[in-house]
């Protein structure tokens, strides 16, 4: 899979391009515009990334992208610092922003949802949702409601039908399946899709909260590994 990544932010740069090489995405990178425009108009791309800190460039290679034919590229993500860049990238048909800072902690779960979404892209198909536990996301006084559809013990992939907070520490309630006690962590929102998907990272996980959720997750392993068998077994019988 290949990406083209147009960014003057030479630390969000390196980071981005250590971890998308890591999950097997070439990176073509670009400090210009009009020469990232240029290769647009060269080559195939499975996604493209632009920084929203560099508006007028970001709007050239978006405008320029929708005037392609749809097989030309299929994935485009902005890069945000604020919620103003989410509406540039979302407005001309980004379909995720990560937020900055760019950091390995902080977008290591975006680029997963990036290169799974890469892959989806190309096979045409859609992902299995693993999960699809109620719960809500806010600040003190306030939560809003969302659905948690990917667990893993450094984050979740959510939806929710109303804006998330693009900055700032927030809190996850929910009650995990076939638990007793509630599970609650503190997380920050990393990207956010077009389609109200958004991605958190959980910070400082109390011990309690880390015991409930990973004694939860070998559970669930356990029992996904036990259905799969019964099943292959049910299939050699046939």
């Amino acid at each position: 899979m290949r990406s083209l990544l147009l960014s003057e932010d030479e630390s969000a740069v390196r980071v981005l391009t250590r971890l998308l090489r890591d999950l097997g995405i070439e990176v073509e990178h670009y400090s210009d515009s009009h020469a990232a425009v240029q290769r647009l108009d060269q080559g195939t791309f499975d996604a493209i990334i632009v920084d929203g800190d560099d508006p007028q460039g970001a709007a050239l290679v978006l405008q320029t992208m929708s005037a392609m034919p749809s097989g030309k590229t299929r994935l485009v993500v902005v890069l945000a610092r604020a919620q103003a860049g989410v509406q540039l990238g979302f407005v001309t048909g980004a379909h995720i922003a990560l937020y900055k800072p760019i950091s390995v902690e902080r977008v290591g779960l975006g680029l997963r949802a990036v290169r799974n979404l890469m892959a989806r892209e190309r096979r045409r198909s859609s992902e299995r949702i693993a999960v699809a536990i109620p719960a809500t996301l806010g600040r003190a006084g306030s939560g809003t409601p969302v659905v948690i559809v990917d667990l893993s013990d450094g984050g979740a992939a959510i939806r929710c039908e109303l804006p998330l907070p693009s900055s700032g520490l927030l809190t996850l309630h929910c009650l995990l399946p076939d638990t007793t006690g509630p599970f609650m962590a503190t997380a920050e929102v990393v990207w956010q899709d077009a389609q109200g998907q958004s991605g958190i990272r959980f910070v400082n996980l109390a011990s309690s909260s880390r015991q409930i959720l990973v004694e939860w997750l070998k559970a669930k392993a356990r029992t996904e590994k036990k259905a799969t068998s019964a099943k292959a077994a049910a299939s050699s019988r046939k």
